[in-house]
């Protein structure tokens, strides 16, 4: 033979031999050791390319072609995988009617790549070293500041936390590149412990996912249900015992690969050897089942919805992109805008957590709406500060005004309401709220800037009107300020 490859050589002497079996011990001048050649005859018997028959007296244990065998003879693409030494994929029996052309659907074959293939996870490892770098550098920030290493073996200080790249509640209020936290977050572990327990399950099952679906499928698939996880634990749960969260871990992440290698053995179970499929449910529904019992029973400690929610992501990630590598033109193109609007739909839900949580209600009042209309509320005192009793309004002679201190106490009042107006426009956008002590604030803090605003243009029509200002235009003037002061009143009351 003039073939050198060893796994087709012992192919084509199976084919030579029958319909008797062929017997490695005749095998002479193959140039192989005993040691070799049994591992190549392993190699094919394993992926189901020729099956062992019994023994015969001085020759031992033959072997003979399967259907795959024969079929794999005849495929070019199957003999180019032998001769790199790697078993080719699968090949299902036609369909009734079908013609025997040998060839190896594309999926039949990704499927049969993925279980036996060589591969190396590079992605993986990548993904491994860039946690464990994040966590060394965490250290390396809290021995600057005095903390030894042990501090971080199980909890490490959440503003070294923070520093490397966790997220809070008020990273997303304050503006700016807060939202990138979501993502970085899923690097960054509380204590080594912490890190130990995600990077080993990242070991375990990542490999066989990244061989699943590839590198650049793996990652995207990694990186969505980690920053779908992140948002989900934000939007849902930002405070804990009245204080805020501070989120970190590749929790969702590792929960979304998990759910993701439970889709591709539905999707892909008719390619797979029927005891495999049955092994793989039972592993993976005990698996789903005992890290559902510890996220409840340590729901104190760990984020069950960043858990749930990058799995839930993971799984609909998963299934789009499948439908990217084995559908249609036209589906690829439409499952792949689809994973694309996954991190997008994230997004939208954090940047209106509001509607989710009225946890969020709380923080969006006290850390956004208060402070805005506070700093507006004071700049337009400085313009007017004597607003409520104005002296050069209530003098009752408006001939002896001053009109050049007129025209700018006009101006000031005019300012002033510029100033304080879109103070008005972000609360009535605030509203309604759910939690009804933050409507309540929400509610009173409007009615007490619009009175302010509803002074602010009577003292300044007042002093525009001069001699022509009417005695129940001057009524009215007077009782907003009674209003005025009667909202006031109502605020302090709301106040801590």
């Amino acid at each position: 033979m003039t073939e050198s490859a060893p796994l087709v050589v012992i192919l084509r002497l199976c084919a030579a031999a029958a319909p008797v079996p062929w017997y490695p011990k005749t095998a002479a001048g193959l140039g192989l050791s005993d040691e070799d050649l049994q591992a190549f005859v392993d190699q094919l018997r394993r992926g189901g390319l020729i099956a062992r028959t019994d023994a015969v007296a001085g020759y031992g244990r033959g072997y003979v072609l399967t259907p795959l065998g024969v079929r794999a003879l005849g495929d070019p693409g199957d003999l180019e995988w032998l001769r790199r030494g790697e078993i080719p994929p699968p090949k299902a029996p036609p369909a009734e009617g079908a013609p025997e052309d040998g060839a190896v659907p594309e999926r039949e074959r990704a499927v049969r790549m993925s279980l036996l293939a060589p591969f190396t996870a590079h992605v993986v490892r990548g993904l491994i070293v860039a946690n464990v770098a994040v966590f060394l550098w965490g250290v390396y920030l809290g021995n600057k500041q005095g903390i030894k290493a042990e501090a971080f073996l199980y909890v490490s200080p959440p503003d070294i936390a923070h520093a490397t790249g966790a997220v809070t509640a008020n990273d997303l209020l304050a503006s700016g590149w807060g939202v990138v936290r979501l993502l970085t977050c899923c690097f960054v572990h509380f204590g080594l412990i912490h890190l130990a327990a995600n990077m080993i399950s990242l070991y375990l099952i990542g490999p066989l996912l990244e061989r699943m679906w590839g590198h650049v499928r793996f990652l995207v698939l990694y990186l969505i249900a980690g920053f779908a996880g992140s948002c989900a634990a934000m939007v849902l749960r930002p405070t804990s015992q009245g204080q805020v969260v501070t989120l970190a871990g590749a929790s969702g992440a590792v929960w979304g690969l998990l759910a993701a290698l439970a889709v591709w053995v539905l999707l892909n179970r008719r390619y797979m050897p029927r005891r495999l499929f049955s092994t793989w449910g039972r592993q993976i529904l005990i698996a789903f089942v005992i890290n559902i019992a510890l996220t409840y029973q340590m729901s104190r400690y760990l984020s069950s919805e960043a858990h749930y929610g990058g799995g839930i992501v993971g799984a609909v990630c998963a299934v789009l992109l499948h439908f990217t590598r084995f559908g249609p033109t036209a589906v690829r193109a439409v499952a792949a805008a689809m994973v694309a609007a996954l991190p997008v739909l994230s997004l939208v839900a954090v940047t209106h957590p509001a509607r989710f949580s009225t946890a969020w209600e709380t923080l969006e009042m006290e850390k956004q709406v208060k402070p805005e209309v506070k700093k507006r509320e004071e700049e337009a005192k400085k313009l007017v500060p004597g607003v409520a009793a104005d002296p050069l309004v209530d003098k009752r002679g408006p001939t002896r005004r001053d009109r050049e201190r007129v025209e700018k106490t006009i101006e000031a009042y005019r300012q002033a309401e510029e100033v304080l107006r879109p103070a008005a426009d972000l609360l009535r956008r605030a509203g309604p709220y759910r939690d009804p002590q933050v409507e309540e604030a929400r509610e009173v803090r409007l009615k007490l800037v619009e009175a302010r605003l509803d002074l602010f243009d009577r003292n300044r029509r007042c002093l525009e009107a001069g001699e022509d200002w009417q005695d129940k235009d001057e009524n009215k003037r007077l009782e907003a300020i009674k209003h005025l002061g009667d909202m006031e009143r109502e605020w302090a009351k709301l106040i801590p």
